[in-house]
C-alpha cells in the first residue's frame, strides 16, 4: 500500500519530473535509484522517459546510482525499460506521446556505456561493491558484454576494480564473460588485474586469474616489474608463497625491472625477508637474513641464495651500482621504515628490561630467603643453610644463581645498547637486544627450575604434594616451548644471522 501511495502522489507531479532537480542535479529517478525503491521506477519512466539518461553534476545516470548501490531490482527495471524503448522504435511503434520516448529510444543503446566524471560506466561501479551482487553484473552484461572492455579515465577496467576491491565473485563473472580483459593494462602504470591482486595480497583472485589466463604472469608494469617484484615491494608473504609454488616461478626470480633490480633486490631494499617456509619449503629459493640498507642506498646483499638448491650465490655489480643511485622516494620510504623499526625495537627493549629487572629482583630475594632457613644454633654451622647437604637444595642454588646472573646481564645489555646510535650503529644495538632477549629466556627457565627445586627441598616427605606442584610448574614449559617454536619459525633467519655474527665476534676476540 505504501508503494502505491507513493506512485499516486508522484503522478500528481509528472509534469515537473524533468524540472525538479537537487543542487547536484539529481532527479526524482536518481533518488529512487539511490534508496532502492523499485516500485516507482516504471511509473516514473513511463511518465518521463528522458530521465533515463539524465546525468548529475558528477555525470552519474540513474543506472550508475543503482549499480553502485547494488540494487538489482532497480537495475533490472531501468534496463528492461531501455529494452522496451529500443524494441518499440525498431517495430515502428515508439510512443511519441510519452514525453520524448522516441528521443530516448535513439540513445538508450548507449545507456550502459554512459560514463560519469571519473570515466566510470555502471559496470565499473558494480564491480566495486564490497559484497558484489552477481545478479547486478549479470543484468548489466546481459545486453552489452563489451562493457567489460571499457576503461575509465585511468585505464581501469571493471576487472581491475574488482581485483582492487577483492571481489572474487565479480572477478569470476567478468572472466567468464571475457577472459581477454585480464591482459588489459592501465594507462599510466600499465598494470593488469593480476598486478593489482598481487599488490592488495588477494591470493584467491590471483589463482582465479592464473587458472583462467595461465600466461598472464609474464606481463610487467611500466617499471618493468613482474608480480614477484610487487610481492617483494609490498611485503606480501602470502603472494610470494603462491607465486613460488608455480613451475614458472624461477623465471620471475631472475627477471630485472627497468632499474636492473630483481625481486630479491627490491626485497633487500626494504630490509625484509620472506618467511623460510615461504621460500625453503617451496624448493625454489632460500634466503638468509637481509640486513637493512645504509644511508647511500647500498645493500648488504643476501649471503646465501640458492636456486633449486643448486646454483651458488650471484652478485650483480651492475645492479648494485644502479641501486646506489636509487630514486629519492625509495630512499625516503626506506628511512621511514627503518625509523619505525627502531621505534618498535626501543619499545620492545623497554618492556623486556622491566621483565629482566623483575626476574633479577625475585631471584636475588630468593637467594637470601633460602628453603629450610638458616641454622640458628651455636656452633661452627651457625648461619649456614640447614638443608645445604640436600641435592635438591644444591639444584635450587645453582638454578637461582643462573637466573640472577642472566637477568642482570640482560639488564646491562639493554642499558649498554642505548649508548649506540640507531642511525649509524644499529647493528650493534640489534646484537645486544638479541643476546639480552635470549638471556631473559634462560633466566625465566632457570627461575622455574629453582622454584621446583626449592619446593621439592622443603616438601620432600610429602611425595604427593611434590609431584602435583612439580607437574603444575613444569606445565609452563609447554607454553614456553610452543611460543618459542613459533617465534623461531617466524624469525629464524634473523636470529640465525644475529647468533652467527655474535659467535664470529667472540671467535675473533679470542683468536687475535
Amino acid at each position: 500500500m505504501e508503494g502505491k501511495l507513493d506512485v499516486f502522489k508522484l503522478n500528481q507531479y509528472t509534469d515537473q519530473f524533468a524540472l525538479q532537480v537537487t543542487p547536484n542535479n539529481n532527479t526524482v529517478l536518481h533518488v529512487v535509484a539511490e534508496f532502492g525503491d523499485s516500485h516507482c521506477v516504471a511509473d516514473i519512466l513511463n511518465k518521463c522517459p528522458s530521465l533515463l539518461c539524465h546525468a548529475t553534476t558528477d555525470g552519474d545516470t540513474p543506472l550508475h546510482i543503482a549499480a553502485a548501490g547494488g540494487h538489482e531490482g532497480i537495475v533490472k527495471s531501468l534496463i528492461d525499460f531501455a529494452k522496451s524503448q529500443v524494441d518499440n522504435q525498431q517495430n515502428g511503434i515508439a510512443a511519441a506521446n510519452n514525453g520524448g520516448g522516441g528521443a530516448v529510444a535513439a540513445v538508450v543503446t548507449e545507456m550502459l556505456r554512459a560514463r560519469n566524471r571519473d570515466g566510470d560506466t555502471p559496470l565499473h561501479l558494480a564491480a566495486r561493491l564490497e559484497k558484489p551482487l552477481v545478479q547486478v553484473l549479470d543484468k548489466l552484461l546481459e545486453w552489452r558484454e563489451d562493457l567489460i572492455e571499457e576503461q575509465d579515465a585511468y585505464g581501469w577496467t571493471p576487472l581491475h576494480l574488482a581485483a582492487r576491491c577483492e571481489n572474487l565473485k565479480a572477478v569470476k563473472k567478468l572472466l567468464e564473460k571475457n577472459k581477454s580483459v585480464a591482459y588489459v593494462a592501465t594507462n599510466n602504470d600499465k598494470e593488469t588485474a593480476l598486478h593489482i591482486a598481487a599488490a592488495v595480497g588477494d591470493v584467491r583472485i590471483m589463482e582465479e586469474l592464473l587458472s583462467t589466463c595461465p600466461d598472464c604472469w609474464e606481463m610487467v608494469n611500466n617499471k618493468g616489474q613482474n608480480i614477484l617484484h610487487i610481492a617483494a615491494d609490498m611485503e606480501r608473504d602470502e603472494v610470494a608463497a603462491c607465486i613460488l609454488e608455480k613451475p614458472w616461478a624461477s623465471r620471475l626470480i631472475n627477471r630485472k625491472d627497468n632499474e636492473g633490480n630483481t625481486p630479491l633486490h627490491v626485497l633487500a631494499s626494504n630490509g625484509k625477508t620472506w618467511d623460510r617456509h615461504v621460500l625453503a619449503s617451496k624448493g625454489k629459493i632460500w634466503l638468509s637474513e637481509y640486513p637493512g640498507a645504509d644511508e647511500l642506498g647500498s645493500t648488504d646483499w643476501p649471503r646465501r641464495i640458492w636456486y633449486n638448491s643448486r646454483d651458488t650465490v650471484r652478485k650483480d655489480q651492475e645492479c648494485i651500482i644502479k641501486w646506489k643511485m636509487g630514486r629519492k622516494e625509495r630512499k625516503e620510504r626506506k628511512e621511514n621504515r627503518k625509523k619505525e623499526r627502531d621505534e618498535e625495537m626501543s619499545k620492545m627493549a623497554n618492556t623486556h628490561m622491566i621483565v629482566a629487572t623483575l626476574i633479577s629482583t625475585i631471584s636475588f630475594a630468593a637467594g637470601f630467603t633460602i628453603p629450610g632457613g638458616y641454622d640458628g644454633n651455636q656452633g661452627p654451622n651457625q648461619g649456614m643453610a640447614v638443608l645445604v647437604r640436600e641435592a635438591a637444595f644444591k639444584a635450587f642454588v645453582i638454578t637461582n644463581t643462573i637466573a640472577v646472573i642472566c637477568s642482570t646481564s640482560s639488564v646491562f645489555l639493554y642499558v649498554s645498547a642505548a649508548v649506540f646510535s640507531s642511525k649509524y650503529e644499529g647493528d650493534k644495538r640489534t646484537h645486544r637486544y638479541t643476546t639480552a632477549f635470549w638471556l631473559i629466556i634462560i633466566a625465566m627457565v632457570a627461575m622455574i627450575l629453582a622454584f621446583i627445586a626449592g619446593t621439592y627441598t622443603v616438601l620432600a616427605h610429602s611425595s604427593g604434594l611434590v609431584i602435583v606442584t612439580s607437574v603444575i610448574a613444569c606445565s609452563s614449559f609447554i607454553v614456553y616451548a610452543f611460543e618459542l617454536t613459533r617465534l623461531l619459525d617466524r624469525h629464524f633467519p634473523i636470529y640465525a644471522f644475529e647468533l652467527g655474527q655474535w659467535f664470529r665476534r667472540v671467535k675473533n676476540q679470542f683468536c687475535h
